[in-house]
Parts: structure tokens; sequence; C-alpha cells
């Protein structure tokens, strides 16, 4: 199977620190069990604006609580990947945005 085009995604809650360390290594997995290809940004929601700027056609954002005045990306909640409850299903999720 051949990987598609590299996918841009950014990872955040409120510090960028410990949180989004582990969400992005949950997702680090998510992707590598389904060969997709993607860079993975890591910052303070209050900082998703400048990222999306930044980056330019961002894929998906995957947060720990909400991110103001994103209309046009995907955003999904991130905390199934820290409590374990329901981290299957944002795995389902992130595929399925990803995979579009």
């Amino acid at each position: 199977m051949e990987r598609m085009n590299k996918k841009k995604i950014i990872v955040a809650c409120g510090t960028a620190i410990a949180t989004t360390t582990l969400v992005a290594e949950k997702l680090k997995k998510v992707l590598d069990k389904h060969r997709i290809d993607a860079e993975v940004i890591k910052c303070r929601i209050s900082e998703v604006q400048y990222y999306i700027k930044m980056m330019r056609n961002v894929d998906l954002i995957l947060a720990t609580s909400t991110v103001p005045g994103v209309k046009d990306i995907p955003v999904l909640n991130a905390v199934p990947f820290i409590s374990g409850i329901n981290a299957e299903e944002l795995e389902r999720q992130i595929v399925e945005v990803l995979r579009k």
C-alpha cells in the first residue's frame, strides 16, 4: 500500500508540554499503524491560529479543549488519548478525516 500525500496535523493543549507530548505520541502510533505520513506540530491552544497561517492547508487539529475561531479544519477532542476512554473511536475518526 502506498503512502498518501503528507498530512498536516496540529496537536494543541493549554501549555503544550506534557499533554501535547502524550497525545502526539499516541497519534504517531495511529499514523504508523495506518501508514499515514504526517507533519505533527505541538502547540498551545492560544497558538493554533498562528500555526494554521504558517503551515497552510492544515488537515486536522487534535485539542484537549475548545479551539476558538476554527471553521474550515476538522477539530477532534484529544482527551480519549489521555484518558483511554473511547481511544479506538478517536483513532477511527482521525483515520477517516485524514483519508478524505
